[in-house]
């Protein structure tokens, strides 16, 4: 994603500029980025965007007819740098992570960071959360599945002057039990 300028809606300062009054972001860096085998520059490997949806946030992203309201959640964006993309990785600290190359069981660094984006403060008075991506991005819905989101529909629309689809997916906001499976 370009970061673009708060102007522009396809650039990364457009999305944070638009997600309401409160937007949530969280990050996720790496601890040992000299030393690990994939040598991520400045240790930063992902990160999630979202935010409590006011009217405007629901009509930008097109989900009234899902049933959004205002205070509801959506998780916006969530990118992963491409050296990170498939790897396994443990938590050292909230924010901390370290490579675990040998260890196919641990948790994907999407799911850290989905996981992370869900226990978030903020959102415990959300009544639902929501989560609008693309088709192609499997692991996300793979994990929408896995993390008790149900899938509400698609719509088409077009991103950065092509058409896409994309996919709508809810869940009644849950205790935290839920969000740390």
């Amino acid at each position: 994603m370009p970061v673009g300028s708060r102007d522009d809606p396809a650039g990364a300062l457009g999305v944070l500029h638009n997600l309401g009054p409160q937007p949530i972001a969280v990050c996720a860096k790496q601890a040992d980025p000299d030393t690990a085998p994939d040598r991520i520059n400045g240790g930063v490997v992902g990160c999630v965007v979202g935010g409590i949806m006011d009217q405007r946030v629901i009509d930008g992203y097109q989900l009234a007819e899902y049933g959004a309201q205002p205070g509801d959640g959506l998780l916006a964006f969530i990118g992963i740098v491409p050296q990170a993309q498939g790897r396994r990785y443990l938590p050292i600290a909230p924010d901390l992570l370290t490579s675990n190359f040998s260890n196919a069981r641990s948790p994907s660094l999407a799911r850290h960071l989905f996981t992370s984006w869900l226990k978030s403060p903020v959102l415990e008075a959300c009544p639902r959360l929501y989560i609008r991506t693309r088709r192609r991005i499997g692991p996300i819905r793979y994990l929408c599945d896995q993390l008790a989101f149900e899938f509400c529909g698609d719509f088409k629309t077009v991103f950065r002057g092509q058409p896409q689809t994309r996919l709508v997916y809810r869940r009644n906001n849950q205790p935290r039990d839920v969000a740390s499976r």
